[in-house]
């Protein structure tokens, strides 16, 4: 989008505008659960074989076949277990991961 800011101050405020949607849904989340998020980041890694994104070996996906999110997270006086639920209340409601972990149809088409 135009204007939208490409960074985050680290505890959901996008730098120079308001939190990005997924920022303000975590936050919410984790308000409404009793959890004061002071800062949170997000780490993702992801494994690509160039050989099937080459087209090099027809075997092998040309997407990534692992992708790992690891989670920084500053809730002071939160017990680990309540972040754990606080994760997979976030897991089982994000549009993003359910895209990825689901199939989905796409469809292209030439305008």
């Amino acid at each position: 989008m135009p204007g939208r800011p490409r960074q985050t101050d680290g505890n959901g405020t996008a730098c120079g505008g308001p939190p990005a949607p997924g920022q303000a849904y975590r936050s919410a989340l984790a308000s409404a659960q009793g959890i004061e998020l002071k800062t949170y980041r997000l780490e993702l890694e992801g494994d690509i074989d160039l050989r099937g994104f080459l087209g090099v070996e027809p075997t092998i996906r040309p997407g990534l076949q692992q992708v790992r999110v690891r989670l920084h997270v500053d809730a002071p006086d939160t017990p680990r277990e309540q972040l754990d639920e606080l994760i997979s209340l976030v897991e089982s409601r994000s549009p993003i991961r359910d895209t990825l972990v689901s199939p989905v149809d796409v469809i292209t088409t030439l305008a």
